[in-house]
Protein backbone atom coordinates (compact mmCIF):
# COMPACT_ATOMS: atom_id res chain seq x y z
CA UNK A 1 0.00 0.00 0.00
CA UNK A 2 2.76 2.61 1.03
CA UNK A 3 4.44 1.96 -2.09
CA UNK A 4 1.49 2.27 -4.57
CA UNK A 5 1.30 5.21 -2.51
CA UNK A 6 4.20 6.47 -3.31
CA UNK A 7 4.27 5.92 -6.80
CA UNK A 8 0.86 7.06 -7.46
CA UNK A 9 1.90 10.26 -5.81
CA UNK A 10 4.80 10.59 -7.91
CA UNK A 11 3.27 10.14 -11.02
CA UNK A 12 -0.24 11.36 -11.08
CA UNK A 13 -0.56 12.92 -7.90
CA UNK A 14 2.62 15.22 -7.92
CA UNK A 15 3.31 15.33 -11.87
CA UNK A 16 0.13 17.39 -12.91
CA UNK A 17 1.35 19.62 -10.30
CA UNK A 18 4.71 20.02 -11.74
CA UNK A 19 4.00 23.04 -14.19
CA UNK A 20 2.40 24.74 -10.95
CA UNK A 21 5.91 24.09 -9.07
CA UNK A 22 7.69 25.44 -12.38
CA UNK A 23 6.04 28.49 -11.91
CA UNK A 24 8.32 29.47 -9.29
CA UNK A 25 10.82 29.23 -11.43
CA UNK A 26 9.64 31.78 -13.76
CA UNK A 27 9.10 34.26 -10.69
CA UNK A 28 12.50 35.70 -10.55
CA UNK A 29 11.84 36.61 -14.48
CA UNK A 30 8.41 38.54 -14.19
CA UNK A 31 8.35 39.99 -10.23
CA UNK A 32 10.46 42.27 -11.71
CA UNK A 33 7.89 43.62 -13.79
CA UNK A 34 5.14 43.57 -11.18
CA UNK A 35 4.04 45.89 -8.23
CA UNK A 36 2.27 44.98 -5.34
CA UNK A 37 -0.57 46.05 -7.44
CA UNK A 38 -0.73 44.23 -10.15
CA UNK A 39 -0.66 41.14 -7.22
CA UNK A 40 -3.65 42.78 -5.69
CA UNK A 41 -5.92 43.04 -8.51
CA UNK A 42 -4.83 39.10 -9.60
CA UNK A 43 -5.60 38.35 -6.03
CA UNK A 44 -8.72 40.06 -5.54
CA UNK A 45 -10.41 39.05 -9.31
CA UNK A 46 -9.34 35.06 -8.46
CA UNK A 47 -10.04 35.53 -4.63
CA UNK A 48 -14.11 36.39 -5.74
CA UNK A 49 -13.84 33.73 -8.82
CA UNK A 50 -12.81 30.96 -6.50
CA UNK A 51 -15.92 31.86 -4.63
CA UNK A 52 -18.12 31.33 -7.49
CA UNK A 53 -16.49 28.23 -8.40
CA UNK A 54 -17.62 26.38 -5.84
CA UNK A 55 -20.99 26.49 -7.39
CA UNK A 56 -19.45 25.50 -10.93
CA UNK A 57 -20.16 21.08 -10.26
CA UNK A 58 -22.55 21.64 -7.22
CA UNK A 59 -20.59 19.13 -5.64
CA UNK A 60 -22.02 16.47 -7.77
CA UNK A 61 -18.03 15.06 -7.81
CA UNK A 62 -18.78 13.33 -4.65
CA UNK A 63 -21.80 11.33 -6.16
CA UNK A 64 -19.25 10.40 -9.30
CA UNK A 65 -17.06 8.90 -6.94
CA UNK A 66 -19.10 7.12 -4.68
CA UNK A 67 -20.95 5.40 -7.50
CA UNK A 68 -18.16 4.56 -8.91
CA UNK A 69 -17.30 2.20 -6.08
CA UNK A 70 -20.91 1.07 -5.32
CA UNK A 71 -22.21 0.88 -8.61
CA UNK A 72 -19.89 -0.52 -11.16
CA UNK A 73 -22.03 -2.21 -13.81
CA UNK A 74 -24.26 1.06 -13.94
CA UNK A 75 -22.09 4.03 -12.84
CA UNK A 76 -21.69 4.95 -16.54
CA UNK A 77 -25.04 6.18 -17.18
CA UNK A 78 -25.06 7.87 -13.96
CA UNK A 79 -22.10 9.39 -14.76
CA UNK A 80 -23.56 10.63 -18.05
CA UNK A 81 -26.71 12.24 -16.64
CA UNK A 82 -24.46 14.16 -14.81
CA UNK A 83 -22.48 15.11 -17.41
CA UNK A 84 -25.61 16.99 -19.24
CA UNK A 85 -26.73 18.39 -16.18
CA UNK A 86 -23.52 20.54 -16.03
CA UNK A 87 -23.52 21.57 -19.41
CA UNK A 88 -26.73 22.79 -19.04
CA UNK A 89 -25.93 24.85 -15.56
CA UNK A 90 -22.82 26.03 -17.00
CA UNK A 91 -25.17 28.80 -18.88
CA UNK A 92 -26.35 30.12 -15.80
CA UNK A 93 -23.14 29.95 -13.75
CA UNK A 94 -21.43 32.12 -16.59
CA UNK A 95 -23.99 34.81 -16.28
CA UNK A 96 -23.88 34.67 -12.62
CA UNK A 97 -20.01 35.20 -12.95
CA UNK A 98 -20.23 38.08 -15.41
CA UNK A 99 -22.81 39.81 -12.49
CA UNK A 100 -20.93 39.32 -9.46
CA UNK A 101 -17.62 40.52 -11.34
CA UNK A 102 -19.03 43.58 -12.45
CA UNK A 103 -19.90 44.74 -8.89
CA UNK A 104 -16.77 43.41 -7.38
CA UNK A 105 -13.78 44.88 -9.71
CA UNK A 106 -13.39 49.00 -8.94
CA UNK A 107 -9.48 49.99 -9.39
CA UNK A 108 -9.24 49.45 -12.61
CA UNK A 109 -9.58 51.14 -15.99
CA UNK A 110 -13.40 50.16 -17.33
CA UNK A 111 -11.81 48.62 -20.36
CA UNK A 112 -9.67 46.13 -18.60
CA UNK A 113 -12.60 45.57 -16.33
CA UNK A 114 -14.78 44.98 -19.45
CA UNK A 115 -11.92 42.21 -20.45
CA UNK A 116 -11.22 41.03 -17.26
CA UNK A 117 -14.72 39.80 -16.74
CA UNK A 118 -15.09 38.61 -20.58
CA UNK A 119 -11.87 36.05 -19.86
CA UNK A 120 -12.88 34.61 -16.78
CA UNK A 121 -16.81 34.45 -17.79
CA UNK A 122 -15.71 32.64 -21.43
CA UNK A 123 -13.55 29.16 -19.84
CA UNK A 124 -17.32 28.53 -18.09
CA UNK A 125 -18.76 27.95 -21.52
CA UNK A 126 -16.23 25.56 -23.09
CA UNK A 127 -17.43 22.65 -21.88
CA UNK A 128 -15.94 22.82 -18.21
CA UNK A 129 -17.96 19.54 -17.44
CA UNK A 130 -15.88 17.41 -19.34
CA UNK A 131 -12.73 18.17 -17.69
CA UNK A 132 -14.47 17.00 -14.36
CA UNK A 133 -16.19 13.88 -15.44
CA UNK A 134 -12.33 13.34 -17.45
CA UNK A 135 -10.63 13.29 -14.35
CA UNK A 136 -12.81 11.45 -12.01
CA UNK A 137 -12.81 8.51 -14.57
CA UNK A 138 -8.78 8.77 -14.53
CA UNK A 139 -8.33 9.50 -11.32
CA UNK A 140 -10.54 6.60 -9.84
CA UNK A 141 -9.09 3.89 -12.61
CA UNK A 142 -5.74 4.69 -11.92
CA UNK A 143 -4.70 6.09 -15.00
CA UNK A 144 -2.22 9.31 -14.61
CA UNK A 145 -1.10 9.59 -18.33
CA UNK A 146 -4.20 11.84 -19.44
CA UNK A 147 -4.20 14.28 -16.53
CA UNK A 148 -0.46 14.02 -16.97
CA UNK A 149 -0.14 14.89 -20.19
CA UNK A 150 -2.90 17.92 -20.16
CA UNK A 151 -1.76 19.09 -16.94
CA UNK A 152 2.47 19.42 -18.26
CA UNK A 153 1.32 20.57 -21.59
CA UNK A 154 -1.35 23.63 -20.52
CA UNK A 155 0.43 24.25 -17.38
CA UNK A 156 3.39 25.13 -19.59
CA UNK A 157 1.60 26.32 -21.91
CA UNK A 158 0.26 29.16 -18.63
CA UNK A 159 3.42 29.83 -17.86
CA UNK A 160 4.80 30.67 -21.65
CA UNK A 161 1.99 32.90 -22.34
CA UNK A 162 2.41 35.04 -18.69
CA UNK A 163 5.89 35.19 -18.88
CA UNK A 164 5.60 36.72 -22.67
CA UNK A 165 2.83 38.71 -22.15
CA UNK A 166 4.34 40.46 -18.49
CA UNK A 167 7.85 40.80 -19.72
CA UNK A 168 7.94 41.53 -23.20
CA UNK A 169 4.54 43.16 -23.35
CA UNK A 170 4.31 44.52 -19.98
CA UNK A 171 0.68 43.78 -19.60
CA UNK A 172 0.89 43.53 -15.62
CA UNK A 173 -1.96 42.11 -14.05
CA UNK A 174 -3.45 41.21 -17.63
CA UNK A 175 -0.89 39.24 -18.44
CA UNK A 176 -2.74 36.24 -15.61
CA UNK A 177 -6.41 36.50 -17.11
CA UNK A 178 -5.32 36.40 -20.66
CA UNK A 179 -2.96 33.32 -19.67
CA UNK A 180 -6.06 31.73 -17.88
CA UNK A 181 -8.66 32.18 -20.08
CA UNK A 182 -6.26 30.64 -23.24
CA UNK A 183 -5.45 27.48 -21.43
CA UNK A 184 -8.38 27.07 -19.45
CA UNK A 185 -10.81 27.12 -22.99
CA UNK A 186 -8.29 24.91 -24.54
CA UNK A 187 -8.00 22.31 -21.43
CA UNK A 188 -11.37 21.77 -21.85
CA UNK A 189 -12.19 21.46 -24.93
CA UNK A 190 -9.07 18.77 -24.97
CA UNK A 191 -11.17 16.97 -21.66
CA UNK A 192 -14.32 16.96 -23.91
CA UNK A 193 -12.54 15.09 -26.89
CA UNK A 194 -11.33 12.72 -24.19
CA UNK A 195 -14.46 11.98 -22.56
CA UNK A 196 -16.65 12.02 -25.65
CA UNK A 197 -14.01 10.08 -28.35
CA UNK A 198 -12.61 7.71 -27.12
CA UNK A 199 -14.59 6.80 -23.12
CA UNK A 200 -18.26 7.26 -25.37
CA UNK A 201 -19.19 9.38 -22.16
CA UNK A 202 -21.74 11.14 -23.96
CA UNK A 203 -24.05 13.60 -22.27
CA UNK A 204 -27.34 12.66 -21.56
CA UNK A 205 -29.47 16.09 -21.84
CA UNK A 206 -32.52 14.17 -21.18
CA UNK A 207 -31.88 13.73 -17.63
CA UNK A 208 -34.33 11.87 -14.95
CA UNK A 209 -34.90 14.72 -12.52
CA UNK A 210 -35.40 12.24 -9.84
CA UNK A 211 -31.55 11.02 -10.49
CA UNK A 212 -30.64 14.66 -10.16
CA UNK A 213 -32.45 16.01 -7.22
CA UNK A 214 -31.47 12.56 -5.44
CA UNK A 215 -28.06 13.30 -6.44
CA UNK A 216 -28.38 17.07 -5.40
CA UNK A 217 -29.52 16.18 -1.85
CA UNK A 218 -26.05 14.06 -1.49
CA UNK A 219 -23.86 16.64 -3.14
CA UNK A 220 -25.52 20.06 -2.19
CA UNK A 221 -24.49 19.80 1.67
CA UNK A 222 -21.56 19.69 0.56
CA UNK A 223 -21.26 23.20 -1.06
CA UNK A 224 -21.13 24.77 2.79
CA UNK A 225 -18.50 22.67 3.55
CA UNK A 226 -16.43 23.64 0.47
CA UNK A 227 -17.67 27.84 0.99
CA UNK A 228 -15.75 26.97 4.06
CA UNK A 229 -12.92 25.84 2.46
CA UNK A 230 -13.05 29.11 0.36
CA UNK A 231 -13.36 31.81 3.16
CA UNK A 232 -10.44 30.14 4.85
CA UNK A 233 -8.58 30.02 1.44
CA UNK A 234 -9.73 33.57 -0.19
CA UNK A 235 -12.27 35.17 1.80
CA UNK A 236 -8.65 37.20 3.56
CA UNK A 237 -7.98 39.07 0.19
CA UNK A 238 -12.05 40.37 -0.01
CA UNK A 239 -11.98 41.04 3.97
CA UNK A 240 -9.48 43.12 3.70
CA UNK A 241 -10.69 45.28 0.39
CA UNK A 242 -13.79 45.45 2.83
CA UNK A 243 -11.70 47.00 5.50
CA UNK A 244 -10.16 49.26 2.95
CA UNK A 245 -6.62 47.68 3.70
CA UNK A 246 -4.21 49.14 0.47
CA UNK A 247 -4.11 47.03 -2.55
CA UNK A 248 -0.20 47.15 -2.14
CA UNK A 249 -0.68 45.19 0.78
CA UNK A 250 -3.68 43.04 -0.22
CA UNK A 251 -0.62 42.40 -3.44
CA UNK A 252 2.01 41.65 -0.67
CA UNK A 253 -0.21 39.05 1.03
CA UNK A 254 -1.25 37.19 -2.56
CA UNK A 255 2.22 37.45 -3.95
CA UNK A 256 2.74 35.14 -0.53
CA UNK A 257 0.32 33.10 -1.42
CA UNK A 258 2.01 32.19 -4.88
CA UNK A 259 4.60 31.49 -3.16
CA UNK A 260 3.19 29.34 0.20
CA UNK A 261 1.01 27.11 -2.35
CA UNK A 262 3.79 25.35 -3.00
CA UNK A 263 3.43 23.19 0.21
CA UNK A 264 -0.01 23.32 -0.67
CA UNK A 265 0.29 21.74 -4.17
CA UNK A 266 2.41 19.00 -2.47
CA UNK A 267 -0.49 18.15 0.17
CA UNK A 268 -2.75 18.09 -2.51
CA UNK A 269 -0.89 15.93 -4.75
CA UNK A 270 -0.72 13.96 -1.72
CA UNK A 271 -4.24 13.84 -0.99
CA UNK A 272 -5.23 13.07 -4.65
CA UNK A 273 -2.87 10.16 -4.96
CA UNK A 274 -4.01 8.83 -1.28
CA UNK A 275 -7.93 9.31 -1.93
CA UNK A 276 -8.86 6.16 -3.52
CA UNK A 277 -6.59 3.78 -1.40
CA UNK A 278 -8.16 5.48 1.30
CA UNK A 279 -11.81 4.76 -0.28
CA UNK A 280 -10.64 1.53 -0.85
CA UNK A 281 -9.71 0.67 2.65
CA UNK A 282 -12.91 2.11 4.04
CA UNK A 283 -14.61 0.09 2.08
CA UNK A 284 -12.92 -2.91 3.24
CA UNK A 285 -12.95 -1.64 6.64
CA UNK A 286 -9.36 -1.58 7.14
CA UNK A 287 -8.87 1.47 9.48
CA UNK A 288 -5.74 0.36 11.28
CA UNK A 289 -3.81 0.63 7.91
CA UNK A 290 -5.95 3.67 7.98
CA UNK A 291 -4.49 5.12 10.58
CA UNK A 292 -1.49 4.57 9.90
CA UNK A 293 -1.43 6.08 7.01
CA UNK A 294 -2.59 9.45 8.07
CA UNK A 295 -0.33 9.43 11.30
CA UNK A 296 2.76 8.83 9.10
CA UNK A 297 1.98 11.44 6.50
CA UNK A 298 0.88 14.04 9.03
CA UNK A 299 3.96 13.51 10.56
CA UNK A 300 5.95 13.87 7.63
CA UNK A 301 4.33 17.13 6.33
CA UNK A 302 4.58 18.75 9.70
CA UNK A 303 8.70 17.87 9.60
CA UNK A 304 8.83 19.34 6.12
CA UNK A 305 6.88 23.10 7.26
CA UNK A 306 9.95 22.81 9.36
CA UNK A 307 12.56 22.48 6.73
CA UNK A 308 10.89 25.07 4.23
CA UNK A 309 10.68 27.42 7.31
CA UNK A 310 14.28 27.01 7.77
CA UNK A 311 14.79 28.07 3.95
CA UNK A 312 12.43 30.05 3.17
CA UNK A 313 14.60 33.26 3.47
CA UNK A 314 16.56 32.67 0.71
CA UNK A 315 14.09 30.95 -1.06
CA UNK A 316 12.10 34.29 -1.24
CA UNK A 317 15.15 36.61 -1.84
CA UNK A 318 15.49 34.48 -5.13
CA UNK A 319 12.14 34.41 -6.38
CA UNK A 320 11.00 38.21 -6.14
CA UNK A 321 13.97 40.28 -6.68
CA UNK A 322 11.92 43.58 -6.62
CA UNK A 323 12.68 45.27 -3.51
CA UNK A 324 8.82 45.71 -3.07
CA UNK A 325 8.79 42.19 -1.88
CA UNK A 326 11.81 42.03 0.68
CA UNK A 327 9.86 41.57 3.46
CA UNK A 328 7.48 38.48 2.15
CA UNK A 329 9.28 35.91 4.21
CA UNK A 330 7.17 35.88 7.29
CA UNK A 331 3.90 36.00 5.02
CA UNK A 332 4.98 33.01 3.40
CA UNK A 333 5.66 30.63 5.93
CA UNK A 334 2.55 31.50 7.92
CA UNK A 335 0.31 30.95 4.96
CA UNK A 336 2.51 27.82 3.97
CA UNK A 337 1.41 26.30 7.35
CA UNK A 338 -2.28 26.76 6.43
CA UNK A 339 -1.83 23.43 4.38
CA UNK A 340 0.24 21.04 6.72
CA UNK A 341 -2.90 19.39 8.42
CA UNK A 342 -4.78 17.62 5.18
CA UNK A 343 -3.60 14.24 6.32
CA UNK A 344 -5.67 15.13 9.35
CA UNK A 345 -8.24 16.85 7.75
CA UNK A 346 -8.47 13.71 4.91
CA UNK A 347 -9.45 11.77 7.70
CA UNK A 348 -11.90 13.71 9.63
CA UNK A 349 -14.00 14.57 6.31
CA UNK A 350 -13.60 11.31 4.18
CA UNK A 351 -15.82 9.06 6.39
CA UNK A 352 -19.00 11.24 5.78
CA UNK A 353 -18.41 11.70 2.08
CA UNK A 354 -17.74 8.21 1.93
CA UNK A 355 -21.18 6.81 4.13
CA UNK A 356 -23.20 10.00 2.47
CA UNK A 357 -23.25 11.48 5.54
CA UNK A 358 -22.71 15.14 4.14
CA UNK A 359 -24.88 16.96 6.08
CA UNK A 360 -23.01 16.76 8.80
CA UNK A 361 -20.32 18.73 6.93
CA UNK A 362 -22.40 22.00 7.52
CA UNK A 363 -22.32 22.82 10.96
CA UNK A 364 -17.90 22.45 11.36
CA UNK A 365 -17.65 24.19 8.02
CA UNK A 366 -19.48 27.27 8.80
CA UNK A 367 -18.03 27.65 12.21
CA UNK A 368 -14.57 27.06 10.85
CA UNK A 369 -15.75 30.04 8.37
CA UNK A 370 -17.47 32.51 10.46
CA UNK A 371 -14.41 31.90 13.18
CA UNK A 372 -12.23 33.36 10.22
CA UNK A 373 -14.53 36.04 9.08
CA UNK A 374 -14.74 37.33 12.85
CA UNK A 375 -11.12 37.06 13.32
CA UNK A 376 -10.34 39.04 10.17
CA UNK A 377 -12.86 41.63 11.41
CA UNK A 378 -11.42 41.90 14.70
CA UNK A 379 -7.71 41.44 14.29
CA UNK A 380 -7.03 42.68 10.75
CA UNK A 381 -7.15 46.48 11.17
CA UNK A 382 -4.85 46.13 13.91
CA UNK A 383 -2.54 43.72 12.30
CA UNK A 384 -2.93 44.05 8.86
CA UNK A 385 -1.88 41.00 6.73
CA UNK A 386 0.32 38.96 9.79
CA UNK A 387 -3.54 38.80 11.34
CA UNK A 388 -5.08 37.78 8.51
CA UNK A 389 -2.41 35.01 8.17
CA UNK A 390 -2.70 33.78 11.41
CA UNK A 391 -6.60 33.79 10.97
CA UNK A 392 -6.22 31.55 8.27
CA UNK A 393 -4.09 28.93 10.30
CA UNK A 394 -6.60 28.35 13.18
CA UNK A 395 -9.73 28.18 10.41
CA UNK A 396 -7.45 25.46 8.96
CA UNK A 397 -6.86 24.01 12.34
CA UNK A 398 -10.16 23.83 13.41
CA UNK A 399 -11.68 22.71 10.24
CA UNK A 400 -8.97 19.84 9.96
CA UNK A 401 -9.81 18.58 13.65
CA UNK A 402 -13.30 19.68 15.29
CA UNK A 403 -15.32 16.20 13.39
CA UNK A 404 -13.10 14.07 15.45
CA UNK A 405 -14.91 15.17 18.37
CA UNK A 406 -18.59 14.41 16.70
CA UNK A 407 -20.95 12.16 17.50
CA UNK A 408 -21.85 11.35 14.12
CA UNK A 409 -17.65 10.64 13.19
CA UNK A 410 -17.27 8.20 16.27
CA UNK A 411 -20.00 6.50 15.29
CA UNK A 412 -18.89 6.35 11.66
CA UNK A 413 -14.82 4.84 12.49
CA UNK A 414 -14.01 2.99 15.57
CA UNK A 415 -10.50 4.13 16.64
CA UNK A 416 -8.67 6.94 18.24
CA UNK A 417 -6.85 9.47 16.08
CA UNK A 418 -5.86 11.36 19.13
CA UNK A 419 -6.96 14.84 17.85
CA UNK A 420 -5.82 16.92 20.59
CA UNK A 421 -2.31 15.65 20.65
CA UNK A 422 -2.22 16.55 17.31
CA UNK A 423 -3.60 19.95 17.53
CA UNK A 424 -0.79 20.63 20.54
CA UNK A 425 1.85 19.31 18.57
CA UNK A 426 0.69 21.41 15.52
CA UNK A 427 0.48 24.90 17.19
CA UNK A 428 4.49 24.07 18.91
CA UNK A 429 5.52 23.66 15.11
CA UNK A 430 3.69 26.71 13.35
CA UNK A 431 4.98 28.87 16.21
CA UNK A 432 8.71 27.08 15.97
CA UNK A 433 8.32 27.92 12.18
CA UNK A 434 7.75 31.34 12.22
CA UNK A 435 10.08 32.06 14.66
CA UNK A 436 13.02 30.46 12.90
CA UNK A 437 12.38 31.29 9.47
CA UNK A 438 13.20 35.02 10.70
CA UNK A 439 16.39 34.15 12.45
CA UNK A 440 20.28 34.34 10.67
CA UNK A 441 21.30 31.96 7.75
CA UNK A 442 23.83 30.29 10.86
CA UNK A 443 21.15 29.28 13.29
CA UNK A 444 18.97 28.03 10.16
CA UNK A 445 21.64 25.66 8.50
CA UNK A 446 22.26 24.59 11.76
CA UNK A 447 19.37 23.63 12.68
CA UNK A 448 18.42 22.03 9.09
CA UNK A 449 21.84 20.12 9.18
CA UNK A 450 21.02 18.23 12.73
CA UNK A 451 17.27 17.40 10.88
CA UNK A 452 18.90 16.07 8.04
CA UNK A 453 21.81 14.28 9.56
CA UNK A 454 18.90 12.38 12.30
CA UNK A 455 17.05 11.96 9.28
CA UNK A 456 19.92 9.72 7.57
CA UNK A 457 20.47 7.99 10.73
CA UNK A 458 16.98 6.92 11.43
CA UNK A 459 17.17 5.82 7.78
CA UNK A 460 20.17 3.76 8.39
CA UNK A 461 19.01 2.25 12.20
CA UNK A 462 15.34 1.41 10.38
CA UNK A 463 16.45 0.76 6.92
CA UNK A 464 15.41 -3.31 7.32
CA UNK A 465 11.59 -1.96 8.36
CA UNK A 466 11.53 0.66 5.77
CA UNK A 467 12.24 -2.06 3.04
CA UNK A 468 9.97 -4.40 4.34
CA UNK A 469 7.16 -1.86 4.36
CA UNK A 470 8.29 -0.84 0.46
CA UNK A 471 7.61 -4.53 -1.12
CA UNK A 472 4.60 -5.27 -2.84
Amino acid sequence: MIKRILRDFSIYGLMPYIPKLSYFFVLPFITPFLTKFDYGVYGLVFSYFSFLGILQNLGLEVNLHNTFYKSRLQYKWFWRQIYGFLLVWCVPFTMLVTFVLSFAITEIPLSDKILVIALMGIPGLTVAASKDIGIAYCTLKRMPMPIMARSAFFGVLNLVILFYLVKYQRLGYMGWFWAYAICTCTENISWFLFVRKQKEFTPIFNFKRKTIVQSLKVSLPILPHVNALFILNQSDRIVMDWLKVGTAQIGLYSAGYSLSSAMATMTNAYITAATPYFLQLLSEKKEHVIKVMVFVSQAVFLLLAIMFSLVCKEITAFLFRNKEFEDITGIVVLLSLCSIFKPMYMMSTTPFSFYEKTKFFSVQSFIAAILNLALNFAFVPIGGIYAAAISTIIGFMYLSFSRFYSKTFKQLVSLNYYPTYWIIIGVVVCTFCYYIALQGLVLRMTILGIIIVALALSVLFFKDKILKLMKP
